[in-house]
């Protein structure tokens, strides 16, 4: 079951939850049987009287069954499935972005609107309940069944909650800012999958030298055998990573994930069409990582083949089947790029204007930009146009140009400046 704590902003005569597959069997309204109704994933609830307009109220809607795993298109290069899923035998959870969380938990499932989460996970023995935020307890059911119950206590949306159930073994260590570091794997993952973390520490000191503080209690990782293939995501506090096979967890994935829980998981875009300033920022993490561990060749190639996966995407190959090749020259400006084209367009072509903003306003000046946007925007919802108008501020110029060129423009340059030591 899930009960929500919510706040209408207007009278409610009813109103619309995100709740897709599972048999409800009962729902209620501030402890009182609502009427519902569902039309796939739209649950609508009709409280037995209106609830005036900025009154609290409690949702609690009673559910079972096993969750089908919902399908979205944007993933259509990883495997379209996403939500409640599981990983061979042993693990069950949650990969929720973008859409997913709507095939486990009732919610208002969009970045923009975020909330607190307690989970209460029962599981049997030897399994163990991981889930974002702060393990708060264990409680003994039975000889062999245990309730974990986790707390986030800071803002989250839908899409970035995780709850994972398997046979974890936990590593413990501090980082050098205090921060707690938990990280989970399974009995009999390769020594160099867990070392691939031991940068953490490191990475989270420089972040705060960026963009300031680290913004939860805790933060750790969670390494699960073919998740997203050759991937990662950064659940909240507890980033959630692919095993990557024969292949070592990149070091720089590993700073991609912790940034986000600044630039994706704080500061949270309005609406998917800007998920650039998630991922192409975080991208551009990975090149400041690079730069400052002294490696500039390393950082200028992920900049060269950024440029090279656009006129890739743009070409259209035969795996983007559907999406029609563009005319020669031409790109796909990095906001708006069409539900398919969301996750493809928003690392490549985002990396990219943010690396050219930097090369048209200077190091102190984009640094600037970058804590600034982050420091006043920490749990709103931004746009584009938002990140616009912070850089035009900070550097008291008109920015049109680059981002006529870089964000919204549909013809990409013959080259770009690299950097140089």
């Amino acid at each position: 079951s899930t009960t929500m704590e919510a706040l209408a902003t207007d009278e409610l005569a009813s109103f619309d939850l995100d709740f897709m597959g599972l048999e409800i069997s009962a729902v209620t309204v501030d402890g009182i049987a609502a009427a519902f109704s569902r039309d796939r994933q739209e649950l609508t609830i009709t409280p037995s009287a209106p609830i005036a307009a900025d009154a609290n109220f409690t949702v609690s809607v009673a559910y079972s069954g096993t969750p089908e795993p919902n399908q979205d298109q944007a993933l259509f290069l990883a495997g379209t499935s996403n939500g409640w899923l599981a990983w061979g035998e042993k693990i069950v959870g949650a990969a929720n972005q973008p859409d997913g969380a709507m095939n486990w938990i009732p919610s208002n499932n969009h970045p923009s609107d975020k909330a607190t989460f307690t989970f209460r996970i029962t599981v049997d023995d030897p399994n163990v309940a991981v889930a974002s935020g702060i393990l708060q307890e264990v409680i003994a059911v039975d000889n062999d069944t245990n309730t974990y119950i986790w707390a986030m206590d800071a803002p989250m949306a839908t899409q970035i909650a995780t709850v994972m159930v398997g046979e974890f073994e936990r590593v413990e260590s501090v980082a050098p800012n205090g921060v707690p570091i938990r990280n989970y794997f399974l009995p009999g993952t390769d020594q160099a999958d867990i070392d691939a973390f031991d940068p953490t520490g490191e990475m989270m000191v420089y972040l705060e030298e960026l963009l300031g503080p680290y913004p939860y209690e805790a933060y750790g990782v969670m390494v699960i055998p073919d998740y997203i293939a050759d991937s990662a995501l950064e659940t909240q506090s507890l980033s959630t990573f692919d095993d990557f096979g024969a292949e070592a967890i990149p070091e720089v994935t590993v700073m991609h994930e912790l940034f986000h829980q600044w630039y994706g998981n704080t500061l949270t875009v309005a609406d998917w069409g800007d998920l650039w300033l998630h991922e192409g920022f975080a991208r551009y993490s990975e090149v400041l990582w690079y730069e400052h561990t002294g490696r500039l060749d390393d950082a200028n190639a992920l900049l060269t083949a950024a440029y090279e996966g656009q006129l890739h995407t743009a070409l259209a190959p035969e795996e983007y089947a559907g999406i029609p090749p563009l005319e020669g020259g031409k790109v796909r400006p990095v906001v708006d790029p069409g539900v398919r084209l969301t996750f493809l367009v928003a690392y490549d072509d985002g990396v990219l204007a943010v690396h050219n903003l930097r090369m048209e306003v200077g190091d102190a000046v984009f640094f600037d930009i970058l804590r600034t946007f982050y420091t006043e925007n920490q749990n709103l919802p931004v746009t584009t146009e938002d990140f616009i108008a912070t850089a035009a501020r900070v550097t008291g110029r008109d920015l049109s140009d680059w981002a006529d060129l870089w964000v919204y423009g549909d013809e990409i340059p013959a080259d770009f400046p690299l950097l140089s030591e």
